[in-house]
Order: C-alpha cells, then structure tokens, then sequence
C-alpha cells in the first residue's frame, strides 16, 4: 500500500496534546470549509453571515465565544451534523486559549480579515478558497501547509 504525501507529512511524530487538538482542529475545519462552499442553503448561509457580523462587533470578553461560534457556523454550513458535532467538542479549548491569552487588536484584526475571506469563498462557493481561506487562519505557521498543499 503506498501512502500519500499528506498522510506522510501528518505521521511524522508523536503529538501533545495540545498539537494533536490543533491538528484534529485543521483537519476538520478544513473540510467543513470545502463543505461548506459546496452545501450551504439560505439558512445556514445566513447563520455564517451572522456569526461574522456578531464576531466584528463582539467586545474583548465576548471575543472567544463569537469565535466558536463563527467556526460551528462555518460547520453548520457544511451541512454534516456529525462534523458539526466533532469541531463542537474541540471548540471548548480555543475558547479558553483565546480566553487565557487576550490576543493582541492587530491578531483580532487578522482574524476578521480571515473570516471575511471565509465567507467571501463560501458565499461564492469556492471550495478550493474556503480550504485556502481556513488553512491561512488555522495553520498561521504554514507547519501543514504541505498537508494542505497535497490535499488540494
């Protein structure tokens, strides 16, 4: 059986857990994002929409909740409750990180750049840019890039 480039570059080493949520974390948000530029109804567009709306507008300590809740949003979309219901159980651990570090107004700006992106692909069902779009956001350090590279 020949194993592909992807699959090599996640099986390099054994993951903290902290390494392993963050990879859990791309793989799935990357596939609720291709999902969700192929899936999304009215509806689900429409929560999408919202949760960007009410992640720009959230205060320092609603930051993290509208975070979550952006991101469940984006699996929504997807229309695939089972992937909804995984990335729900991750979503607790961003919201403390997001919580415990009171990232800085230039990160929260980035951030919202990056979801505005999200949104742009998925509203124009561009599956390749949604995977792109989430990839930037969630592997900033590019560490999977090439995970993300041979998935594409």
């Amino acid at each position: 059986m020949t194993t592909r480039p992807a699959a090599r570059t996640l099986a390099a080493a054994p993951l903290s857990r902290d390494h392993a949520r963050l990879e859990a974390r791309l793989a799935l948000g990357l596939l609720a994002a291709h999902r969700a530029a192929t899936a999304w109804d009215v509806a689900s567009l429409g929560v999408l929409k919202r949760a960007l709306v009410h992640m720009q507008a959230a205060s320092p300590d609603g930051l993290a909740d509208a975070y979550a809740a952006f991101h469940l949003s984006v699996a929504r979309a997807a229309r695939n409750p089972v992937l909804e219901a995984c990335l729900s159980v991750l979503m607790p651990g961003a919201v403390q990180a997001i919580a415990e570090d009171a990232p800085s107004q230039e990160l929260v700006r980035r951030w919202l750049d990056q979801h505005d992106e999200l949104v742009r692909c998925v509203t124009g069902r561009d599956a390749r840019g949604s995977v792109l779009a989430m990839a930037a956001h969630l592997d900033p350090q590019e560490r999977y890039r090439a995970f993300v590279r041979d998935l594409l």
